[in-house]
């Protein structure tokens, strides 16, 4: 494809982003659910006080209101 490295090296991270971004919705989704386990809450609040469900959480929110 044009403009797109063909190496196993950008494959790879891609795949990485993609299965942390799968990873950090359903932190998200069960936790905005009340549905997330001790450790899954303690994992959801460190990562939200390093800012790193600030996108996630943006974008689930959204959504959420959106289809309401």
């Amino acid at each position: 494809m044009p403009g797109y490295p063909q190496d196993a090296g950008y494959c790879l991270t891609r795949k990485i982003n993609m299965e942390e971004q799968i990873f950090l919705d359903r932190l998200v989704s069960r936790y905005l659910s009340n549905n997330a386990t001790m450790a899954e809450l303690e994992v959801f609040l460190q990562l939200l006080k390093e800012g790193k469900l600030d996108e996630t959480l943006s974008r689930i929110v959204d959504a959420q209101i959106t289809s309401d």
